[in-house]
């Protein structure tokens, strides 16, 4: 049963420890607070299903709070301390309903508590609640004193194991008669177990076979455990990885859970604890991998129909858009014109908490400055020349969802100053007003700019560059992922055949207008086809006489794509008589992203600036 848990303690990192713990117990933590005032509210608004508490905390002592948390009801609380007032609060709270844990609580020790407090939870759940009889305190200490002990290996002399399957294991640990121990014990409930004595030899074992739970020493020679730790959760995320530690302090477990530990284990080991933990980590790892898998597949079928491609640079994408999705921070999309930008601004807001409330779009190169500052600001009547009526501005209309700002680079700087004080305070002041107006907008810019350069140029606000660039996604053009072109070919053609020399000619073509090109491309050929057979002869001039040009003239394989694409520009834009209007409509690109294509191919800002 999943359990509502709230917790309290003064201390950040034991906070932190319990938040990474319960969950991973199949628990929910729905409040969190650092005294005891502040977990009597929490538990008043809410009254969870446990409490685990600190006994001794700032402004209202953990004691103090438990009495006015039961005042609500018969809530279980476990108290958890450095045995400081375990002897008040025993005396004070002896019955069914509360338990006391001495710091550093372990997993396994807090797992058995809740399970014996909230047993009657368990039970109307339909679930068994098996509640082991606690060992006296002869057995205790004759049990802490050495591990594994006899007692333990008598009590599995007959072991079983809860996982469906033998699991791969890795022992990592340098003394040799424990670590046999431990990898003999595992290997007895069926697991196939490999040995290391150092992290130089598990790395060498991690590169031959993948591992489903890995057991590590903290103190090993050479290459510490959290180093071998930290390596193994980067080289394999499915593995889970549990601490050996003889100093079982919370700051130990918490630091080695932070970088991806699934539990620790303070020595000396008790083997049936470290067995009931080898299958929970077991099953911790099987519900990662089928998240993983649902989330992959979600991904194929969800995906805006343009975003197809499965290259790894749009594989990136895609998690970064599952990533930064939820959050409500600031993404900043760079990428060429037509690669996609407002698609994954659409995803970003699909994915995220405002996905019920409006997604409003400007593109910053369609208008001018001072129609583009009324649009995103609004105006008051009789702000100027025309304004008959009152207007809210795009912040307003997004006020609660997200505003995509398209082409943010073409931004004037007057409004850029304008757009960090929204930003950064939250308000906005429509044109002719001197009213200030709260707005709670998520900002998703974009732009086929380097704005890093635009900064250095003095052309682009760097405070507002930082602002907006807090999460970037970057688009590859298509020219850098043409393994995932015949997928989109396929996708525009519908039900239309493609011959497989257009599909060739096609993938031989730069693209400088990337998916959008290549999308007016087909759909021109579409119309203009005669049979339902798509060939090369129904190709646009440019990509025919692109073809035409590098067929015949001698160039290696090595040749850079990018002299073919100046090359293809250049010779577009003289063949449209130097328009840059029909010029950019013969590329499939948009009139800015020629003049910056012109620019950087070398002709003169003065040449190009004249719309003949």
């Amino acid at each position: 049963m999943r359990l509502r848990v709230a917790i309290a303690d003064d201390e950040a990192d034991m906070r932190d420890y319990l938040e990474r713990l319960l969950p991973r117990m199949g628990h929910q933590v729905v409040a969190v607070a650092e005294n005891g005032r502040e977990l009597v509210e929490l538990c008043q608004l809410e009254p969870p299903d446990l409490v685990i508490t600190d006994l001794r905390m700032p402004e209202l002592d953990g004691l103090s709070a438990i009495a006015q948390i039961r005042e609500l009801g018969p809530m279980p609380v476990i108290a958890i301390s450095a045995h400081i007032g375990e002897r008040e609060f025993i005396e004070r709270f002896a019955d069914e309903r509360s338990l006391f844990l001495p710091k550093p609580c372990k997993s396994a020790d807090l797992e058995r508590a809740i399970l014996e407090l909230c047993s009657d939870k368990f039970a109307s759940a339909g679930e068994q609640a098996t509640i082991e009889a606690p060992a006296d305190a002869a057995e205790r200490s004759e049990r802490d004193n050495v591990a594994p002990t006899e007692a333990d290996a008598a009590e599995s002399e007959v072991p079983t194991r809860m996982s469906g399957r033998p699991l791969q294991l890795l022992v990592v640990e340098d003394d040799s008669e424990f670590r046999k121990d431990v990898a003999g014990f595992l290997g007895k409930l069926g697991h196939e177990v490999h040995e290391a004595g150092d992290a130089e030899t598990a790395l060498a074992h991690v590169g031959r076979s993948a591992f489903d739970v890995a057991i590590i020493d903290l103190r090993l020679p050479g290459m510490s455990g959290m180093d071998l730790l930290e390596k193994l959760r980067h080289s394999n995320e499915d593995c889970q990885v549990v601490i050996l530690t003889g100093a079982g302090s919370v700051e130990t477990a918490v630091q080695a859970m932070k970088l991806g530990a699934f539990d620790f284990l303070t020595k000396p080991v008790k083997l049936r604890q470290l067995s009931e933990t080898v299958d929970r980590a077991w099953r911790h790892a099987s519900v990662l991998h089928e998240n993983r898998q649902l989330r992959a597949a979600l991904r194929r079928h969800e995906r805006p129909s343009e975003m197809i491609g499965e290259s790894p640079k749009m594989e990136t994408v895609y998690r970064l858009i599952e990533r930064a999705g939820p959050t409500d921070k600031p993404v900043l999309i760079l990428g060429e014109s037509g690669t996609g930008k407002e698609l994954v601004a659409n995803a970003l807001h699909a994915a995220s908490n405002l996905s019920q409330k409006p997604l409003v779009v400007v593109n910053c190169a369609a208008l001018p400055e001072t129609l583009l500052e009324s649009e995103l600001f609004g105006h008051e009547k009789g702000a100027f020349t025309g304004a008959v009526a009152a207007k809210p501005g795009l912040f307003e209309v997004a006020d609660g969802g997200t505003l995509f700002i398209d082409e943010i680079g073409e931004l004037a700087g007057g409004l850029q100053a304008k757009l960090l004080r929204v930003l950064e305070d939250g308000s906005m002041r429509r044109i002719g007003s001197v009213k200030q107006r709260r707005v709670n907008v998520r900002l998703i810019a974009a732009t086929n700019r380097d704005l890093g350069k635009e900064v250095e140029a003095g052309k682009f606000r760097e405070d507002l560059y930082y602002r907006i660039n807090l999460l970037t996604i970057t688009l590859p053009p298509l020219r850098e992922r043409t393994g995932d072109l015949p997928k989109l070919v396929r996708f525009f053609a519908d039900d239309w055949q493609v011959s497989e020399v257009l599909m060739a000619t096609l993938q031989s073509y730069p693209w400088p207008g990337n998916v959008r090109q290549l999308r007016n491309a087909i759909e021109r050929m579409k119309i203009l086809a005669d049979s339902e057979v798509l060939n090369a002869d129904d190709l646009p001039p440019e990509v025919l006489a692109f073809s035409a040009e590098v067929a015949g003239r001698p160039h290696t394989a090595e040749e850079d794509l990018e002299s073919l694409t100046r090359q293809h520009v250049l010779d577009t834009y003289e063949r449209c008589g130097k328009n840059k209007a029909r010029t950019a409509k013969a590329l499939g690109i948009g009139r800015r992203s020629l003049y910056r294509l012109l620019e950087k191919y070398g002709l003169h800002t003065a040449e190009h600036l004249d719309d003949h």
